[in-house]
């Protein structure tokens, strides 16, 4: 029996949050997984991470590639070999490429869980070196969230760090549930740091969540999909009552008297009003009204906004509000606050590492299909030949004919579950059945 190994490496469970684990290794096999037990600031991972070895070790695994016995859509498979897999794959991409032209093959990935230590530029590098291939645009977990922050601050990395929740001395969890789903390392720990030194929480969301009851002194239920509703009344308020901190807006924003004749209905002549909100989001004006004072006269304040409610029709104008909330109570940029764009940072941001979290070795190359075109104007930028996400069924069901740059045959789909991820199932499902080949 061989000695026990320890293998230092990092969480990968695409919750925001990159922590590390300490794997005990013997004979091959996973014995025990531990985190972070150095000085503090540790980055512990939290029981879902240090339970991964049972993802590893699950019963249904794939542990060997798969080939389609039966008609698309029944579910037979048979193991093969990884040669033949490769063989197959490598045989029908270059078939479709040399037939079609490589715009025909879809790049589909998304970062998944392996993002953190693989990333997907193996497979972009790939075909862009097999003559290219047309990629999907638009960010799935948050979209909303991008664009309201690229066109208010001009950059999507706009949050304090968490423990910077230790100064505040109110923090608003809207639609945010760390205890559940993480969002950064150690964001519970500081959560609780600072209840216990004095913070107090309030948590919006549809749901008694977790986070409301380990953390909140009080929970404001909300019909789902309202809450701009409910930040246009709160800024009313504050607006009528003259609470808005007119110095920091006058000093570092632009556009504050047109958001305010809109609020206040000048613009269309309806004021938002926390009595006009409250039919539209079941919260009772007089609570609006007590939390829109307490966020403006308490200082300084968090405003943290999950990602769920921007997952939405219009969903970056939940973002936009909030931000714009965070700016009228001068809570920008000041110790205890928070930009109020999105409650879903480290992942994305840097902190608290260096470097991009996506760490990846493999170094990217140009995409041939798409060097003959301009990005596009204005702050998600992309190339032309690119697919929404969301329009991705309907290009591969009409391909030219539907205005589409090229008549699309096969399929790559990387850390994602694309038939069930995205807007209708059924179309994507046509899409996919008439599909000459696709690999997973």
């Amino acid at each position: 029996m061989q000695d026990e190994k320890v293998i230092p490496t990092m969480c990968a469970s695409h919750c925001g949050g990159a922590c590390l684990l300490k794997v005990h290794v013997r004979d091959g096999i996973i014995t025990r997984i531990e985190t972070d037990d150095g000085e503090e600031p540790q980055l512990r991972g939290c029981l879902r991470g240090r339970a991964y070895r049972q993802r590893v070790y699950a019963p249904d695994r794939l542990l060997y590639p798969l080939k389609r016995v039966g008609q698309r859509g029944e579910g037979k498979f048979e193991r093969i070999s990884w040669d033949e897999a490769l063989d197959t794959t490598a045989r029908e991409l270059l078939r479709v490429r040399d037939t079609y032209g490589p715009a025909s093959i879809i790049l589909a990935q998304m970062t998944g869980d392996v993002c953190s230590l693989n990333n997907f530029g193996a497979m972009d590098r790939l075909l862009s070196m097999a003559g290219g291939y047309t990629s999907p645009w638009g960010v799935t977990s948050f979209q909303g969230g991008v664009y309201a922050s690229l066109v208010t601050y001009g950059t999507w990395f706009c949050s304090n760090t968490r423990d910077d929740l230790l100064n505040s001395r109110l923090i608003i969890m809207w639609g945010w549930d760390p205890a559940s789903t993480v969002t950064g390392p150690n964001t519970c720990w500081y959560l609780a740091q600072a209840r216990e030194a004095g913070a107090r929480i309030i948590c919006v969301d549809p749901r008694y969540t977790d986070s409301a009851a380990t953390f909140a002194h009080q929970w404001i239920p909300i019909r789902p999909g309202t809450d701009t509703a409910m930040l246009l009344a709160m800024a009313h308020v504050m607006i009528r009552e003259k609470l808005h901190d007119q110095a920091f807006l006058s000093t570092y924003t632009v556009g504050f008297d047109r958001f305010s004749d809109y609020v206040m209905g000048a613009e269309d002549g309806l004021p938002k009003t926390p009595r006009w909100a409250e039919p539209i989001t079941g919260v009772p004006a007089a609570t609006i009204e007590q939390l829109a004072r307490e966020y403006a006269t308490t200082r300084p304040a968090a405003l943290m906004t999950g990602i769920a409610p921007g997952r939405t029709a219009y969903g970056e104008q939940y973002h936009r509000a909030a931000i714009t909330l965070a700016a009228m109570t001068g809570n920008v940029g000041v110790h205890g606050g928070d930009a109020g764009a999105r409650a879903w940072e480290s992942v994305m941001g840097g902190f608290p590492y260096p470097v991009n979290s996506m760490i990846s070795a493999i170094p990217r190359v140009s995409n041939p299909v798409e060097k003959a075109f301009p990005r596009t104007a204005g702050p998600l930028f992309y190339r032309r030949p690119r697919i929404h996400f969301s329009r991705l069924a309907d290009a591969i069901l009409k391909g030219k004919a539907g205005g589409y740059h090229a008549d699309y045959k096969a399929l790559v789909v990387a850390q994602c579950n694309y038939l069930v991820q995205f807007p209708n199932s059924n179309k994507i499902a046509r899409a996919l059945m008439s599909l000459e080949f696709m690999v997973l």
